[in-house]
C-alpha cells in the first residue's frame, strides 16, 4: 500500500483579530488530502506553556504560513516564524493591507507597534528568501494562498513525483492523487477568485443605483433633501468601509468621489456652503488619488476637473478671486488632460478657460478703479 504525502502545514498569527482570516485557510487546507492543518486552535490542553506547545509543533510541521495583521501581541508569532527559520522550513507570508485593519485589530500596549514594524522589517528581508504577499480579506486571502499552495506543491512534490514515476521509483497511483489535488487548487483559486469578482461587480452595481438612480427619483418630491443627505451619507459610510478593505479599488474611489459632490450638491440647497466646500474639497482629493492610479482615464480628469470647478464657483460667491482663479487654473489642466483623452471633455475645458478669463478681467477692473 502506498504511503499517502502528509504535508504538516503551521499557520502562524495572533488569534482574536485574524479569526476569520484563520479559518478561511483551515477551511482551505482542509479540502485536500495532502495538507494538514497545524493551529493554536487544537492544541488542546498541555501541561507545557503556549509557547512551547506553539514551537514543538512549528518543529513537526513541514511548511510555515504567517499572517500578520495590525497587532504583535506576546510575541508568539515571532518566535513560531523564528524557529521556522531555524528548522529551514518554506514559509509563505502574507501582510493584511494597513488600510484593511480597524482600530480594534491594533495593540494599544505602549512599544508594541514598533515591536510590529521590526517583525514586518524582518518577513521582508529579502536574504531570507521568501516573498510576502498582501490581502484585504479572508476571501483574498484564500484565493491568494491557494495559488502559491498551488505553485509551491507543484515545484516541491509534483515535479520530482512525476519524474520518479516516469522511472518507476514512485507508484503511479500516488502520482495520480497529488496531480488531481494541484487541479483541485488550481480551480479553488479559480473559484475564489470568480467569488471576489462577483461580490465587486454586486457592491459596484449596488452603489451605482443608490448614488445615481435613486437621489433623482427622491429629487422630484418637496422636502426630500433630508431623506437625500441620509442616504448620501449611508452611501459614504459604506463606501469608506469597502475603501478600507481595499485603498487602491478605483470604483470605491470614484464612488467616493461622486458622492461627496453629491453630498455637496445638496448641502448647497440646505445653504450650508462651509460644509459644501468640505465636500467638494474632499471629493477632489479622491480624483486626484484616481488621476495618479490611472492617468490615461478620461473620465478621473473630467472628475478633477468639475470637482475644481465647483470649489471655484463658491470661492467666488465669497469674493476670494485670488482662490477662486486658481480653482479654476487647476480645473483648465485637468479639462485640457481630459479633452486629450477623449474629445466629449472638450466644451468643458473651454468652460473652465473662460472662468479664468473673466476672473482676470474682474481683477484687472478692480484694480484700475
Amino acid at each position: 500500500m502506498t504511503q499517502q504525502i502528509i504535508i504538516r502545514t503551521f499557520v502562524s498569527s495572533t488569534s482574536v483579530d485574524l479569526r476569520q482570516e484563520r479559518e478561511a485557510v483551515e477551511t482551505l487546507l482542509q479540502r485536500f488530502r495532502e495538507t494538514k492543518y497545524i493551529g493554536m486552535e487544537h492544541f488542546g490542553s498541555r501541561a507545557e506553556t503556549t509557547r512551547q506547545t506553539s514551537l514543538a509543533e512549528v518543529d513537526r510541521s513541514d511548511l510555515y504560513i504567517g499572517i500578520i495583521g495590525g497587532r504583535y501581541g506576546s510575541g508568539i508569532t515571532e518566535a513560531e516564524y523564528d524557529e521556522a527559520r531555524a528548522r529551514n522550513l518554506p514559509c509563505l507570508i502574507y501582510f493584511k493591507h494597513e488600510s484593511a485593519i480597524l482600530p480594534e485589530g491594533r495593540d494599544l500596549e505602549s512599544g508594541k507597534a514598533e515591536c510590529l514594524e521590526k517583525f514586518k522589517s524582518k518577513l521582508r528581508d529579502s536574504l531570507h528568501g521568501h516573498t510576502v504577499t498582501e490581502f484585504s480579506g479572508s476571501l483574498e486571502l484564500a484565493s491568494r494562498l491557494a495559488s502559491d499552495l498551488h505553485n509551491w506543491l507543484f515545484d516541491r512534490y509534483l515535479a520530482p513525483a512525476l519524474g520518479d514515476a516516469s522511472r518507476g521509483n514512485l507508484p503511479a497511483e500516488q502520482a495520480s492523487a497529488l496531480s488531481d489535488d494541484l487541479r483541485g487548487f488550481f480551480a479553488l483559486d479559480r473559484e475564489l477568485s470568480a467569488k471576489v469578482a462577483e461580490e465587486k461587480r454586486i457592491a459596484r452595481e449596488a452603489f451605482y443605483y443608490l448614488t445615481y438612480d435613486v437621489p433623482k427619483i427622491m429629487e422630484r418630491y418637496p422636502g426630500s433633501v433630508p431623506d437625500r443627505e441620509s442616504l448620501v451619507r449611508y452611501n459614504l459610510a459604506q463606501l469608506h468601509r469597502l475603501s478600507k478593505l481595499n485603498p487602491h479599488e478605483a470604483y470605491v474611489l470614484r464612488e467616493l468621489a461622486t458622492n461627496h459632490r453629491l453630498l455637496a450638491s445638496i448641502l448647497l440647497e440646505k445653504n450650508d456652503r462651509s460644509q459644501a466646500f468640505d465636500a467638494y474639497e474632499t471629493s477632489a482629493e479622491y480624483c486626484s488619488t484616481l488621476v495618479k492610479l490611472q492617468p490615461e482615464d478620461a473620465l478621473y480628469h473630467r472628475d478633477l476637473a468639475v470637482s475644481r470647478l465647483n470649489l471655484g464657483v463658491l470661492l467666488e460667491e465669497q469674493n476670494d478671486y485670488t482662490a477662486a482663479k486658481d480653482q479654476y487654473i487647476a480645473a483648465v489642466e485637468s479639462a485640457k488632460r481630459a479633452a486629450e483623452l477623449d474629445s466629449r471633455w472638450v466644451e468643458l475645458a473651454d468652460d473652465a478657460g473662460n472662468r479664468v478669463k473673466r476672473l482676470k478681467t474682474i481683477r484687472s477692473g478692480k484694480q484700475g478703479a
